[in-house]
């Protein structure tokens, strides 16, 4: 399958435990549908999160449910979202149709940036950088202004921009995945979820030197045994439905994670040129260095697949079955 999109690709600008495992078991039975997204099909939209706030540990805290709903609908207004059944190996498709969605949240984070600052009475010759340091429910997120051209409009600044993390939660992680860290996303995601489900501290597993994971304890072990029976009958093994746990492919998951040596904090190098927000997180930047011809290589086409926030988790089985191609 060739997947390199070549040029002409254009973004229209530069962008706990507690409980034992039987106990755990079909709580959440009626969340199967709002997490289909593990399944890695593309046939629902990217903006049905109604669910997933509620369900899924990776999202958000409530407070910030009203913020994101109203910009994913506005979203969904100002985006073509057609076609949604994109073939699962169409990855040059996948990867347009993400950026078509990140663009849009990328020209909202603009607008309202400049506005808010302008408003605040912030020169507009003030430009900074920022570190923005990513957690998956958002409220935990901070940033850190690392350097501004006046001092006196720091504190306003921050403020500022402290305000739209929901937005910056976006950019942020397809700098993060686009630049290569998907493992990063990913870690803290699988060590919470291994925590409550299974009451398995990750830092207690590792590999030996036969490839063989050491450190598990009985609860987790029955997953993986589940996991295997089910395997060799040909079955299909809903792991969020039986363990509510949130990615199927318990054991490859844990291994890829436990086995990863630039597991990185997830922080984010931004700026503002009074213009705009860019990224500084690697060669793949956002903003006013975005250099489309990157595209023109195959493992930032396969990159682009998960750089959508919204479907960056539940695309760990195209990670792991193609992750060679991402590197």
């Amino acid at each position: 399958m060739e997947t390199k999109i070549g040029t002409s690709f254009q973004i229209r600008s530069s962008f706990s435990g507690g409980r034992n495992v039987s106990a755990r078991r079909n709580v959440y039975t009626n969340s199967t549908k709002t997490q289909n997204a593990n399944a890695d099909t593309f046939t629902r939209s990217y903006f049905d999160l109604s669910g997933e706030i509620e369900n899924n540990s990776t999202c958000f805290y409530l407070e910030h449910r009203e913020e994101l709903e109203k910009f994913t609908e506005n979203a969904k207004k100002a985006v073509r979202l057609e076609p949604l059944n994109i073939a699962k190996d169409d990855y040059a498709g996948r990867t347009k149709f993400n950026f078509d969605i990140i663009k849009y949240c990328e020209t909202s984070l603009n607008k309202n940036i400049s506005q808010r600052l302008e408003e605040a009475g912030v020169p507009k010759d003030v430009t900074f950088e920022f570190d923005f340091n990513y957690s998956s429910d958002i409220v935990s997120s901070n940033i850190e202004i690392t350097e501004i051209s006046d001092e006196k409009y720091r504190e306003t600044v921050e403020n500022i921009l402290s305000g739209s993390k929901g937005q910056f939660t976006f950019i942020s992680c397809a700098s993060r995945v686009m630049n290569g860290y998907i493992s990063s996303l990913y870690y803290p995601w699988i060590s919470n979820a291994l925590d409550r489900c299974f009451e398995q501290d990750i830092n207690d597993l590792s590999i030996d030197e036969n490839g063989n994971l050491r450190g598990v304890n009985e609860n987790l072990q029955a997953a993986f045994d589940a996991e295997k029976k089910a395997g060799e009958k040909g079955e299909y093994f809903d792991v969020i439905r039986e363990f509510n746990f949130p990615v199927n492919n318990i054991e490859a998951i844990v291994k890829r994670l436990v086995s990863e040596e630039n597991i990185t904090p997830n922080i984010s190098h931004m700026g503002y040129d009074g213009e705009c927000i860019y990224t500084n997180d690697g060669e793949f930047k956002f903003g006013k260095d975005f250099d489309p011809n990157l595209f023109g290589e195959e493992k930032y086409v396969m990159r682009g697949t998960s750089a959508l926030f919204m479907t960056v988790y539940g695309h760990t089985n195209s990670w792991l079955k193609n992750y060679e191609k991402f590197y």
